[in-house]
């Protein structure tokens, strides 16, 4: 019998979904991969929550550096609970690393997707090679995040979804979570590549962000670089869109503290101001409440500085996020966002210190309200939306 051979009008796409073109199917395929990091994908596109669009009611003319943009602490730490750690465990020993229980490296507990859809612009991720060697994926700190989400296919998720929303903007703080030097060359060449593709070229804004308007940066990311790219050519590395805050010159549980923030061919004079105090000076007899305390008032006093006249064209950059291990009482991040039976966590004092803000606001300040740039939180969504909501009305447009 003899075989027939199909023609133009009778290909296996036939057998495919109506409209489901290669590319479609190909980026479907992407988005799985990246589920474990990103989020499932969204069969419905469009998003019922108000804030997947906030930036859409800001002018054109807004300038990045005087908005507040709400941000998530170590965000693919999301789905890291137990059940993933011990999925995990057996690829994870490759590396021959002690790894903490899982309590004490979750820091969110919604999905990067989620956070998007209500309202958080500022991820901190952190990178490494997978356990083989072959690619780059997540971790935080020793423990692997997942073995098949690379930081590829995470990227091409955030491209996905800011196709789906033009007028908003992504800042995506990326870091280095390791320190072999062994392989810092290809890691550093690796994550260069991911994002001079042409994917990140279309998708992230080609300057440094400081100037940059909202206007000019939507439907797009700014990278916040915490890596450095020493192993490469300088011209390569100084050609690296995005704002860099080498990690040799940031400060480790530094309350208070400044830094340059672009390649010193560039230099300007400008600086970031930056608060990053996640562990609380306090004994190991210490209760929650007191490290509470600390850790709110470290981040209260950065917010007060970003709102003050000092430096109106300066980012600032905020975390609210905070742990202190070898204690008598566990101070988990969770314990400390969001408190316990008794004891309310910062996350309870900043909406209270929020809403206070918002209060003290007059109809004809010609301010607009408060800036208080970028402020990464922990577990943000948890149950308490109105966190962000009380954040981002503090500066209307």
């Amino acid at each position: 019998m003899k075989h027939e051979v199909p023609s133009s009008k009778q290909s296996i796409r036939s057998s495919w979904v109506p409209n489901d073109d290669l590319a479609t199917l190909a980026l479907d395929k992407i988005l799985q991969q990246a589920s474990p990091i990103f989020g499932k994908p969204k069969t419905n596109p469009t998003s019922t929550s108000p804030l997947s669009n906030w930036m859409s009611r800001y002018p054109d003319s807004t300038k990045l550096v005087h908005m507040n943009i709400p941000g998530a602490h170590d965000a693919a730490t999301w789905n890291y609970t137990e059940a993933t750690q011990g999925a995990l465990k057996r690829v994870a020993a490759l590396t021959k690393r002690p790894i903490p229980p899982a309590q004490w490296l979750q820091c969110q507990e919604v999905s990067l997707r989620t956070m998007l859809e209500t309202g958080i612009r500022a991820f901190d991720l952190r990178f490494e090679q997978d356990a083989t060697g072959e690619t780059l994926v997540f971790w935080h700190g020793n423990a692997l995040l997942s073995q098949t989400a690379t930081v590829n296919d995470v990227l091409f998720a955030f491209y996905n979804w800011l196709e789906a929303h033009p007028s908003e903007v992504v800042f995506m703080s990326l870091m280095r979570e390791g320190n072999d030097e062994a392989s810092t060359a290809v890691v550093q060449r690796r994550i260069y590549d991911a994002l001079t593709s042409r994917a990140a070229q279309r998708y992230f804004l080609r300057t440094t962000g400081l100037e940059s308007t909202l206007g000019e940066a939507r439907g797009k990311m700014i990278l916040l670089r915490r890596f450095d790219l020493d192993r490469l050519d300088e011209a390569e590395a100084n050609a690296l869109p995005g704002i860099h805050f080498s990690p040799e010159r940031w400060e480790d549980n530094g309350a208070d503290f400044s830094m340059s923030c672009l390649p010193a061919s560039h230099d300007d004079g400008r600086r970031a101001y930056i608060s990053d105090h996640y562990a609380p000076p306090t004994k190991p007899t210490s209760t929650l409440s007191s490290n509470v305390t600390l850790k709110f008032a470290a981040i209260k006093a950065h917010l007060d500085r970003a709102s003050s006249p000092a430096h109106p064209e300066a980012l600032y950059w905020g975390f609210a996020s905070g742990k202190n291990v070898l204690h008598d009482e566990a101070m988990t991040p969770r314990r400390m966002a969001r408190g316990n039976e008794g004891v309310r966590g910062v996350n309870g004092l900043l909406k209270e210190y929020f809403q206070g803000q918002l209060q003290g606001l007059k109809e004809e300040d010609e301010e607009k309200g408060k800036r208080f740039g970028i402020v990464m939180f922990d577990f943000v969504n948890a149950g308490d939306d109105e966190l962000i909501e009380f954040f981002l009305s503090i500066k209307t447009p």
